[in-house]
C-alpha cells in the first residue's frame, strides 16, 4: 500500500469513527499531519467518491468509501498474517 493510500485510509478511519461530525483540523491533530495535507486528501476522497461532504466540517462515508475500508482493512489483514507466519 502506497503511502498517500495509507494516509487516505487513517482519513477515512477517522471519518468513519466520528462522522458526521470531523473537522479537518481534528484529523490532522490525530494523524499528525498538516491541516493542508488533510484538505488535499479530502479533496481526493470527494473527487473519488469515497465520502461526501454536508457542509463545513461534515463528512460522510459512502457506500464506495465504506467497500474500500474494508478492501484495505482485509488487504493489511492478510498482510500481518504473512508478517505474522514469516
Amino acid at each position: 500500500m502506497k503511502k498517500r493510500n495509507i494516509t487516505e485510509f487513517q482519513i477515512l478511519s477517522e471519518i468513519m469513527r466520528k462522522q458526521p461530525h470531523i473537522k479537518q483540523r481534528e484529523i490532522a491533530e490525530a494523524l499528525g499531519i498538516t491541516v493542508q495535507g488533510v484538505s488535499e486528501h479530502i479533496r481526493n476522497l470527494l473527487r473519488k467518491g469515497y465520502i461526501t461532504s454536508r457542509g463545513r466540517g461534515k463528512y460522510v462515508l459512502t457506500e464506495k468509501g465504506i467497500w474500500v475500508l474494508k478492501n484495505w482493512i482485509s488487504q493489511f489483514r492478510d498482510y500481518l498474517e504473512e508478517v505474522n507466519r514469516n
